[in-house]
């Protein structure tokens, strides 16, 4: 049986916290309350005195990574399962508490993890919280090559996004209009970078391009979509991509075009991409779907009526047999957005609001009734906030044993790296 070793990393745009497995926040080994570096490995915006440090295994500071501590989980068997609880806070809340709450919070929490290879994987925490490089001309790969700093997606698939023209369909309000690739999204239309994420993969789930994200479960306060949700799951179904072949044995590694129609017009093949099992190419499992905990907003703590954390229980995968121990990164991301209207709020009342084809930052509306619409009032808002997405992600490593859509939802994420 192999191990998981999780390495530290999280992300979010803000407010999603993992406390088991320990997620990073960008942390690595500051000696300061504060973090060094919030875009390190992801789009890591909560408080820069969240998060946990990557542990070390001596009584002095980790000089190499073999002197960090990750977490060692042992993967599931044919015969029994392995579990691990997951543990977290969401500052904004989800769900609906019953019937009758006013102020329920339309939410998504996605939990999701990638490994690789302990023997050839790039995946790391890293010894300096220096953000790894990116050139995008020249295609020069060793950019990601700086072996102190840490790493979870790799410099080919950022680079590809960074390449690839972004969705023109999303609603991006006044923001990212002029911007053309992936990495400019409504959240993100500077198109800064944090770590080698994508961030229109980052913003939007489901993503409709391939990733090396496997989905674990989808927690939701409208179970009612898990079937759409499942639907558009790279596990059970392709994701496609443009692929330019250099010749019989090669590919070029990024395409500009994001649908089937420029790919093929430019001598491209429009290829599909799934996720199987590390055996007999067998697709993964369905992702869970099902009702999140839930939470009420600006509480940091317990779910209702319990004394324990918002959280799920994580049957680890069955590696099959495999030799080879697993380096691995566990995501958590955080899907919110507000309900401020009821589902029976009058149309004259709320029309002032959507009639435009674009929503701006402090837009004005009528106040009351339309014979007193010369009076509006403005409402503080903030286009890219409105539905957010926020992140945590956590890392692991994994050793042999010997016994062993496209959602406008804003989005926050949190990162830890394991072992398998």
């Amino acid at each position: 049986m192999n191990l998981f070793s999780f390495l530290l990393a999280s992300t979010a745009l803000a407010d999603v916290y993992m406390h088991f497995p320990r997620g990073s926040n960008n942390r690595l080994n500051e000696n300061s309350e504060v973090r060094r570096n919030g875009n390190r490995l992801f789009d890591s915006q909560n408080n820069n005195e969240g998060g946990y440090n990557v542990g070390d295994k001596l009584d002095k500071p980790a000089e190499k990574a073999e002197e960090q501590s990750k977490a060692v989980f042992f993967e599931s068997t044919t015969e029994a399962p392995s579990e691990l609880a997951i543990e977290w806070w969401n500052q904004h809340g989800c769900g609906r508490r019953d019937a009758d709450d006013a102020n329920w919070v339309n939410c998504q929490i996605v939990l999701q993890y990638m490994c690789e290879d302990s023997s050839s994987t790039k995946i790391k925490n890293g010894l300096n919280t220096n953000t790894n490089a990116y050139t995008h001309t020249g295609n020069d790969t060793t950019d990601g090559d700086h072996g102190e700093r840490g790493v979870h997606e790799s410099w080919e698939y950022y680079d590809s996004c960074y390449k690839r023209d972004r969705n023109y369909g999303l609603f991006t309000g006044n923001e990212a209009r002029v911007r053309g690739g992936a990495i400019y999204t409504r959240q993100n239309p500077g198109g800064e970078r944090r770590g080698y994420e994508c961030p229109e993969e980052r913003d939007y789930y489901p993503y409709w391009h391939p990733t090396p994200w496997k989905d674990i479960a989808v927690l939701t306060s409208e179970p009612g979509k898990c079937t759409d949700l499942l639907d558009e799951n790279g596990k059970r179904n392709m994701k496609f991509e443009c692929v330019h072949r250099v010749d019989d044995y090669s590919t070029l590694g990024y395409s500009k075009f994001n649908n089937k129609e420029e790919c093929e017009y430019s001598g491209g093949e429009w290829t599909g991409k799934a996720i199987p099992e590390e055996k007999c190419i067998l697709l993964e499992k369905t992702p869970d779907c099902k009702m999140a905990p839930w939470s009420r907003p600006n509480h940091l703590g317990q779910t209702d009526d319990s004394n324990n954390f918002p959280s799920y229980k994580w049957e680890l995968p069955n590696f099959y047999g495999l030799l080879e121990s697993q380096e691995c990164v566990l995501r958590i991301r955080y899907n919110v957005t507000t309900n401020d209207n009821l589902d029976d709020f009058a149309s004259d009342t709320s029309k002032g609001y959507f009639a435009g084809l674009e929503s701006h930052d402090d837009p004005k509306v009528p106040c009351l009734s339309r014979s007193h619409s010369r009076f509006p009032a403005q409402t503080a808002t903030d286009i890219s906030s409105i539905r957010q997405n926020h992140q945590k992600t956590w890392a692991s490593e994994d050793d042999e044993a010997t016994s062993s859509r496209h959602s406008p939802l804003s989005s926050t994420t949190s990162r830890q790296l394991f072992w398998k």
